[in-house]
């Protein structure tokens, strides 16, 4: 063969697949580029859009608008899916090196979540037609929602598993800090609104069903004052009884706690015995039915107390709120005037007014004041739902979103249905106040329940020093540190145990008490207590007349360990309880050649943001690899945060 006259050839097949080469990469780099100025300009659309709320925006734009945006995203996707996995190592680059490295998992997390998005608009669209609809007086739209819910289901479940994939591809980010400040931003936002939309979406396939639409649905509203502290969140001050029916609330009415029970005419059970020991009562009642710090437990109990009291089938399910979440609700809806109260109600004066109401009013009697002073909520709640249902288009659904997320998150609001499915799913979006169980981590939850029969907890600040060092031969320690300052002011005759409902007694003087606690302390399965503090009581200041010796106690309760005490704070008094012990070996695990230890300090429900200051001790010599202190602050191994909500903190060691 003549080479010569083969080289042309070779040389113009070299040239021609150089220039195909450049031709295809030409083709991506304007696919992508058209398809990244596209984002661009339909941001400043989608951020018109939202602002302008769902009964402005036009429905259509509105699936056009997430159906391009999606499809942009793809095109991204897909383009620069052959670059992506070099990014993994370039992230020693100079300023775009952190981006290089996340950069597959932004673009999965965008594709997943408009995918998420896409699903749900093609789902909801007619509702969000019937919203902008004109509704005729006395008529409400949530029948007409519900149906449109319920006609969605295949796509609002394709939803929740494409936002699952962004959920998860966000998890995988584990170097927000160094993106770019414009990233950093979205990322943000994304963080804010994840949780909401994951739980709405795990909802709304059984929300139809839950608002009654294949017949009528019953729920107990617990009404919970954290005045009064209490494992769930406060004592149970009043209840309605809520019966929906295809998205319409078609009955509600609240009573006082005290008047659900028939124990002179019925046999009660005895009570869990610290409640009889601390606050003499004999009877197990229902307005003593949150005892235990795992909602779904005390809902069941409720739910059993309150049938048996009033005769009636087991109620469907049961919806706890406290004062703060009628406030954070008001945020939301605005505020409403009751007709039955005569003044304007908002977050900013309805815990004040709720207080006020509780208070004895002239000329009443013992009984009338019994009778009326919860009548406050059952008015503010009808005005609320009569808000809700009128115009549900004028609701911020993200700010909305937002409230349920933080409310449940902080134990304001917990939800517990009888239903398994139903139960399951609550669970799932950590929406029931359940107490977990961790078989292979450490875990630390602080109960105080008010026994005191007064309001003192608005005044008790709260905060928690905890210690645990990890040791080489698996006998790792850990000591718990609980400092509580009484801020009330002294009252004008000394503390005395009993229930002082007397004519003309006004909220204040319910705060300015002793603080009787009873005090838990929920550790790691197979923990074992050491040492403890004391803290005797005589039988003089107990309705019981039992002395309390003061020593801490273990106790198994469903699975979980906790340890116990009990002790009475006096007004600008300060106690500090603490219990020392040892930890199971299991709560550090294998983690490939490293060693992993976590824990989750659980937040009670009712109790504000307390301060916790945590230090872990890694054993001699271990090299410490990764700390993931969620949003907690941390200096080394010594962490601080304010307990909002439940709080992990993962330490990787070697």
């Amino acid at each position: 063969m003549d080479t010569t006259q083969s080289k042309p050839y070779r040389r113009w097949l070299l040239w021609g697949g150089v220039l195909l080469l450049l031709l295809g990469l030409g083709l991506k780099v304007w696919r992508v580029g058209g398809a990244a100025s596209r984002l661009l300009e339909r941001q400043t659309e989608a951020e018109a859009l939202l602002e302008a709320g769902l009964t402005n925006a036009n429905p259509d734009a509105a699936e056009a608008l997430v159906f391009g945006l999606h499809e942009d995203v793809r095109i991204l996707h897909n383009e620069l899916r052959f670059i992506l996995p070099a990014g993994k190592l370039l992230g020693w680059l100079p300023r775009v090196g952190p981006l290089l490295t996340a950069a597959p998992d932004l673009l999965t997390m965008g594709d997943a979540g408009l995918e998420a998005a896409a699903y749900a608009t093609r789902a909801l669209k007619p509702g969000l037609v019937l919203m902008q609809q004109p509704v005729p007086s006395g008529e409400s739209r949530l029948p007409g929602l519900m149906q449109v819910m319920a006609n969605g289901r295949a796509d609002l479940s394709a939803a929740s598993q494409s936002l699952d994939r962004a959920v998860a591809a966000r998890q995988r980010i584990d170097n927000a800090d160094d993106l770019p400040w414009r990233v950093r931003t979205l990322l943000a936002q994304a963080d804010a609104a994840l949780p909401g939309a994951q739980a709405a979406l795990k909802l709304a396939p059984y929300l139809p069903q839950m608002m009654g639409q294949n017949g009528p649905r019953t729920y107990l509203i617990l009404a919970q004052n954290e005045d009064e502290l209490r494992a769930t969140g406060g004592f149970i001050s009043g209840v309605g009884l809520l019966v929906i029916e295809n998205g319409r609330i078609v009955a509600l009415e609240f009573e006082d706690a005290n008047e659900i029970d028939d124990w002179r005419q019925k046999p009660y059970d005895f009570p869990p015995e610290p409640l009889y020991t601390f606050m003499g009562s004999e009877l197990f009642l229902f307005r003593d039915a949150n005892f235990w710090p795992d909602f779904p437990t005390s809902a069941a109990a409720a739910l059993e107390l309150y049938s048996y009291g009033q005769d009636i089938p087991l109620p469907d399910g049961v919806i706890a709120i406290d004062q703060s979440f009628l406030a954070q609700l008001l945020a939301v809806t605005g505020p409403v005037r009751p007709a039955e109260l005569g003044q304007l109600i908002s977050r900013d004066n309805v815990i004040a007014q709720m207080r006020n109401a509780w208070s004895f009013q002239e000329g009443q009697t013992i009984g009338e004041w019994i009778h009326s002073r919860k009548a406050f909520m059952g008015p503010l709640v009808v005005a609320l739902r009569d808000r809700i249902e009128g115009d549900p288009g004028s609701l911020d659904l993200r700010q909305l979103l937002l409230l349920l997320t933080q409310a449940t998150q902080g134990k304001n609001l917990q939800i517990a249905m009888r239903d398994p499915l139903e139960a399951a799913m609550l669970r799932q979006v950590g929406w029931d106040g359940h107490l977990p169980l961790y078989p292979d981590q450490d875990m630390l939850l602080v109960v105080d329940t008010n026994t005191g029969f007064n309001k003192v907890n608005s005044v008790i600040a709260t905060s928690l020093s905890h210690t645990v060092d990890l040791r080489a031969d698996g006998r790792h320690q850990a000591e718990t540190r609980i400092s509580y300052q009484h801020n009330g002011q002294p009252p004008a005759e000394p503390c005395a145990p009993g229930t002082p409902y007397f004519v003309g007694i006004q909220y204040e003087m319910m705060v300015n008490d002793c603080f009787w606690n009873y005090q838990r302390l929920y550790v790691a399965p197979g923990s074992q207590l050491a040492a403890a503090s004391e803290h005797p009581v005589p039988g003089e200041l107990l309705l019981s007349g039992i002395p309390w010796p003061g020593q801490a106690g273990s106790q198994q309760e469903n699975g979980h360990l906790f340890f116990s005490n009990f002790f009475i704070l006096q007004p600008r008094a300060t106690l500090e309880s603490y219990y020392r012990y040892q930890l199971p070996a299991q709560v550090v695990q294998a983690d490939g050649r490293n060693k992993q230890y976590r824990l989750t300090i659980i937040k009670q429900a009712g109790t504000a943001a307390i301060p916790v200051t945590l230090t872990i001790n890694l054993p001699d010599g271990a090299q410490l690899i990764r700390v993931d202190a969620g949003q907690g602050m941390n200096d080394g191994l010594q962490f601080n945060a304010a307990l909002d909500a439940n709080w992990t903190v993962t330490v990787v060691y070697r």
